[in-house]
């Protein structure tokens, strides 16, 4: 009887050895694979993550600056004898058409304002903007403007 106890007790104890080994090596592996279980691990990593940002940080902030020192010659002078003559031509070729047209369409409403609408705006609209707008204009907004205009830049006025 004291054979069947003690044997039962091994294969109890034999039992519980291997679920321990197997519990054992679960949390090896676990610790192993680095997961997040707590804090400390988070922070650990995020530090070295950090760190590594860093450091390839500078190292690309290094490389850019010699990058920009060597280019920055080249690129000034691109720029001045290139660029600049180019946008300048184009801008002044641009403003040319735009001045154009912009004396093509004037001409062209002019003859159509004279030939349909100033008769009518000089008898109608004229003689209230006179009597009613002007005065209250001249009184009132006038004197408002030139007061504002003192704190304003020169530049502006």
């Amino acid at each position: 009887e004291k054979e069947n106890k003690l044997s039962s007790s091994i294969a109890e104890l034999t039992t519980e050895s291997s679920s321990l080994q197997n519990e054992v090596t679960f949390w090896k592996d676990t610790h192993s694979s680095q997961g997040y279980c707590n804090t400390t691990l988070i922070r650990e990593d995020s530090r070295r993550l950090v760190l590594n940002a860093l450091a390839s940080t500078k190292n690309g902030f290094a490389g850019t600056q010699q990058l920009f020192s060597e280019g920055v010659d080249g690129q000034v002078r691109f720029v001045q004898e290139q660029l600049i003559p180019k946008v300048e031509k184009a801008m002044g070729e641009a403003c040319e058409m735009a001045l154009e047209t912009y004396n093509e369409i004037t001409s062209k409403a002019l003859v159509l304002y004279n030939d349909h609408l100033a008769a009518a705006i000089n008898e109608k609209i004229v003689p209230v903007l006179d009597e009613h707008v002007y005065p209250v204009w001249n009184q009132k907004a006038v004197p408002l403007i030139d007061q504002c205009t003192d704190h304003v830049s020169p530049i502006v006025k």
